[in-house]
């Protein structure tokens, strides 16, 4: 696959990475492997270039992405825990490097901060329909499998005369590697091209595969079992399966950020599922994670009906209502998404 981007876009972010000295790199809430591992990925070049990186995430991150993380003052820093420091080194930032999102919004609270600063914003995502009054400079390509893809072929086009900084290469892998959930999805030959490129520049394939895939508690994987055998329901009228998760559960289990990563696409893997929803309640809202197949677009389902967005096969949102009017919420979208269920004797 070859990039899109405009030659002077490029050009533009040469300059931006010649001109200033301190850059703030940014990304959505509830960070993924994609989202780490660009943040990371993104860092280590610019590090490289011996600029002044921040690193700052908007809440806390999967415990089993923490391997990615630095230590001492490289280290990733949450919005939500440190907002005061956050806000210093935003405000002393030349430079704002939005990773792995489409429009501010996807920051909360942190968003809204950035949104009043005036410095130059970047962004860096493989989103659609990218908010381009949110930022000054906009590298956007919904084709590509991951962020940290577009991220890995952005370096290779800046061209600034330095070795690729070995400490990008794994968590550039891993933004790939999970984003396509495990190169299943959303991948095309350049996928495997940059993935084969990283893999020649080091990336420990089964072991960084372990870390992600094979490094869970035994209460994530009781929470697993009790979500799947207990709160996976089946609309076979719709071949959609949902899974439910409440706070209460959530306690019984030990549950930490990131212990439902994955869980949406358990059902994929039922022959008559083409969609699979999963909810899991928070103490401010009911956060929506949607997958699909066979052409139905989960994208335009979490803008409809969820206060979100993301891809076609691949999305999210939130929902702030009780959580015990799930069921009917899921079926009125459903019915206003695939037609009425019709009853037949």
């Amino acid at each position: 696959m070859f990039l899109t981007i405009k030659s002077v876009d490029i050009e533009h972010l040469r300059r931006f990475l010649k001109t200033f000295g301190t850059f703030a790199l940014v990304t959505h809430v509830h960070p993924d492997g994609d989202a780490i591992g660009a943040l990371q990925g993104f860092a280590a070049f610019l590090r490289a270039l011996g600029r002044r990186v921040f690193t700052i995430v908007p809440n806390a991150y999967p415990d089993f992405l923490s391997f990615l993380d630095s230590s001492g003052e490289e280290k990733i820093i949450i919005y939500k825990y440190k907002q005061k420091w956050c806000k210093q080194a935003l405000t002393e930032a030349q430079v704002i490097v939005c990773l792995d999102m489409n429009a501010l919004t996807r920051m909360d609270a942190l968003g809204d901060f950035i949104s009043t600063l005036p410095q130059p914003k970047v962004v860096i995502d493989h989103h659609p329909e990218p908010v381009t009054k949110d930022f000054n400079l906009v590298f956007s390509e919904p084709e590509m499998s991951s962020c940290c893809e577009l991220v890995y072929r952005i370096i290779c086009e800046l061209n600034m005369v330095i070795p690729f900084p070995q400490v990008a290469v794994e968590p550039l892998y891993v933004g790939v590697m999970t984003d396509t959930n495990n190169f299943f999805n959303m991948v095309s030959a350049g996928t495997f091209e940059v993935a084969a490129d990283l893999l020649r520049m080091g990336a420990r394939k089964e072991e960084l595969q372990q870390y992600v895939f094979s490094a869970f508690s035994e209460e994530r994987m009781r929470l697993m079992g009790h979500a799947i055998f207990n709160n996976m329901v089946l609309v076979k009228q719709y071949r959609t399966a949902y899974i439910v998760l409440s706070l209460a559960e959530q306690q019984q289990y030990c549950f930490r950020p990131g212990d439902s990563e994955g869980f949406v696409n358990i059902p994929m893997n039922i022959k008559d599922v083409d969609v699979s929803m999963l909810f899991v309640e928070t103490p401010d809202y009911i956060r929506v994670s949607l997958r699909s197949r066979n052409g139905v677009d989960v994208n335009e389902m979490a803008g409809r009906f969820f206060n979100g967005g993301g891809h076609i096969q691949a999305a999210g949102g939130k929902l702030y209502c009780p959580f015990p009017e799930l069921p009917n919420l899921i079926m009125q979208a459903l019915e206003k998404t695939f037609g009425p269920i019709i009853v037949t004797n």
